[in-house]
């Protein structure tokens, strides 16, 4: 289809998200639109289909939530949120050091970034709330953290993708290496990291949203979503006495297993980990504090149960997205960009592009999957520097979709912290765009000197 109706949908989702401040309804709308560009009347017959297809390839995020749901609500009724809290509260005595201790956490968990986004917010709750940190923060942390640290790792998502996209376009190469030598001029990656750990140590002041809501925090004002005004004692379980086996064998004992079922696997896998880690958890809360069969079973229930909001946020995201490939929106924009596009800009463009390809689709994924097939080849038929353009689709994706109050990213993240995402977007904005700024100028130096 593409066309300029195509490129409609994912700016107007955009705006009705800023209008409405509500991204489910934004993301019904997309949806509902580019159904309408499908099939006219009929729009809602095919729905169905749509949702099952937008969640197919992205159904293991769905079903990480329930065991990782489980887990957490087991760490705080035996004791483990309790534990962390009462040393966070006799070490850390203020908003900043609260920020940095989010930060650190964020560092820690980000290798797998997918839990960190999801398990963070979650765990740093109690000294966010008492050091009046306002959880927006908390959220941009993590959310500029764990996305990035994770980069380099081997054995993530995008890692093995890139990896595996690097050897089909440069066979000859090593593509390990090559990746390597992408993460390093990969500039956002770590600009963005730098910018959020001056913004933790107050070098860079709180700005525009971001300052509303930190003096909203400091007022006591509570602007979780569904806090409904609970204290801190009642979010960590009550009078449950700490207890740190409690806290930490959910984490070590979700590692150990993931290392033990990717290697029976020959790959990577979190999933089956993350159910393992989940009944174990159940079962020590369960043992320790004498629950009967059926307090258990409500229990392990209501932490699934716990998750189904931001479930059904995401599947509505996922959805989204797969709608944006049907109506051909990528198709459309690469076209108008590849049509006026100087060889020699190579890196540049490709940056550009990706960024709106995943700004406008909340999706990293979907914009290296555009992106790099083309910039690619034609960086290697133009003699652009084949690293460089790579690390200017990867830099680009990410900061669209570390962005985008669409991305899963942000809703993953949002949803942990209890807050708006589209507000959520609004606080990180400045912060985004000093970062744009700074790594355009970068890639325009880069190009300068690696594409002579």
């Amino acid at each position: 289809m593409g066309g300029i109706l195509s490129a409609l949908a994912p700016v107007l989702t955009v705006a009705v998200a800023l209008l409405s401040k509500n991204v489910i309804i934004a993301l019904f709308f997309g949806i509902f639109y580019s159904s309408i560009l499908l099939n006219g009347v009929n729009f809602l017959v095919p729905m169905a289909d749509y949702i099952l297809q937008g969640i197919q390839g992205n159904g293991f995020i769905l079903v990480l939530f329930i065991p990782l749901g489980v887990m957490l609500r087991f760490m705080r009724l035996g004791g483990g949120f309790k534990a962390f809290e009462v040393w966070a509260h006799k070490k850390v005595e203020s908003a900043e050091k609260a920020g940095l201790l989010v930060f650190i956490v964020s560092l820690i968990i980000g290798v797998q970034d997918g839990l960190a986004n999801i398990a963070v917010g979650r765990i740093v709750r109690p000294v966010v709330d008492r050091q009046r940190l306002t959880p927006y923060k908390s959220a941009y942390i993590t959310s500029s953290i764990a996305a990035n640290i994770a980069t380099p790792f081997p054995g993530g998502t995008y890692f093995l993708f890139c990896v595996a996209m690097a050897g089909s376009f440069l066979p000859d190469v090593n593509p390990v290496i090559f990746f390597y030598k992408v993460c390093g001029l990969s500039v956002h990656t770590w600009l963005c990291i730098l910018i959020c750990l001056l913004v933790v140590l107050k070098v860079i002041p709180d700005m525009g949203e971001m300052k509303r809501q930190q003096e909203l925090a400091d007022q006591g004002v509570n602007v979780r979503q569904g806090a409904g005004g609970a204290d801190v004692e009642a979010i960590m379980g009550g009078d449950v006495e700490p207890d740190w086996v409690a806290f930490i064998m959910p984490l070590t004992s979700m590692v150990g297993f993931m290392i033990f079922t990717s290697l029976i696997a020959g790959e990577l896998v979190v999933v089956p980990s993350a159910f393992l880690s989940a009944f174990v958890t159940a079962g020590y809360v369960a043992v320790k504090h004498k629950m009967k069969f059926q307090s258990f079973g409500n229990e392990f229930v209501a932490g699934c149960l716990e998750q189904a909001g931001l479930i059904f946020m995401l599947a509505l995201c996922f959805t989204f997205g797969y709608m944006l490939q049907l109506i051909s929106f990528s198709d459309f924009v690469v076209a108008v960009f590849a049509s006026s596009m100087h060889p020699a800009l190579v890196p540049l463009a490709a940056f550009a592009v990706a960024i709106i390809v995943a700004y406008a689709t909340g999706s990293l994924g979907s914009a290296l999957v555009v992106m790099l097939p083309i910039a690619m080849p034609l960086a290697l038929a133009t003699g652009s520097n084949p690293v460089l353009a790579f690390a200017a689709v990867y830099s680009g994706s990410q900061w669209g979709d570390q962005t985008s109050p669409i991305s899963d990213v942000q809703i993953e993240n949002s949803g942990a912290n209890d807050v708006d995402p589209v507000v959520l977007s609004k606080c990180m904005m400045p912060y985004r765009l000093m970062d744009l700024a700074a790594t355009t100028v970068a890639f325009v130096v880069l190009t300068l000197f690696l594409n002579r």
